[in-house]
């Protein structure tokens, strides 16, 4: 569904940048495009937080690898 998502905005968009189409609303595309970029990186980084801490709470059952980092480092 996602993936529909995006292939049917993407030229929507493209038409509003451009000029072709109105957006609706009060904000200029360059305005709207920084909002949606602003909000979409502040759910991807909770998101990732959100994954992590599950992970870090995870129960004790579950087998976790415990080797060697990429740098040499242990965990």
């Amino acid at each position: 569904m996602a993936a529909g998502l995006t292939v049917s905005w993407i030229p929507l968009w493209i038409g509003i940048w451009h000029g072709h189409l109105d957006l609706p609303g009060r904000l200029a595309p360059s305005a709207w495009h920084a909002h949606e970029m602003l909000f979409g990186f502040t759910s991807a980084v909770e998101l990732a937080e959100g994954v992590t801490m599950a992970s870090v709470h995870a129960p004790a059952d579950v087998p976790v690898s415990r080797g060697p980092l990429p740098h040499g480092r242990t965990a």
